[in-house]
């Protein structure tokens, strides 16, 4: 799923704006970084520091206006190689170099399984720790979804 997220500078008081967080002097001003030493509140000139940001006064910060969810355009259901490898790592997690490339990327770009770095079951290298691919929510829902009867 693609999220497209709008966002629009909404006025706010100085003082609700977060340490490290992001704000503007004007609507259509450069972003301004609120630090812990600075705080945003003084403008440094040679040795004098001058008020720059009263704690009431108004400044600008982005908000997240709307947020919508859809579906990828070139969307494609998962091959038979996919689906067989997310019901394989299901039940346990899986070096990642057992699988094709395509399908470890596919079912990671998806959301359905992530990589994590596990004891290795090869003997080779037995201490070492190796990527495997692991299980989502999001593939278990997928898997039961599979399994549902039409």
């Amino acid at each position: 799923m693609k999220v497209a997220v709008k966002t629009a500078k909404v006025a706010v008081p100085f003082s609700t704006v977060s340490v490290g967080d992001f704000f503007y002097e004007s609507i259509d001003g450069l972003a301004i970084l609120k630090t812990e030493k600075n705080r945003g509140k003084y403008q440094r000139w040679g040795s004098i520091h001058e008020p720059r940001f009263g704690l009431d006064e108004t400044v600008y910060v982005e908000k997240v206006v709307e947020r919508t969810e859809s579906a990828p355009k070139n969307f494609r259901p998962l091959s038979v190689d996919a689906i067989s490898a997310l019901t394989t790592i299901c039940r346990e997690p899986i070096p990642r170099q057992e699988f094709n490339p395509g399908v470890t990327d596919r079912l990671t770009r998806d959301g359905l399984a992530k990589f994590e770095n596990l004891p290795s079951p090869y003997k080779t290298h037995r201490k070492k720790r190796i990527s495997h691919l692991v299980v989502t929510d999001a593939g278990r829902d997928k898997i039961r979804d599979l399994e549902k009867p039409l």
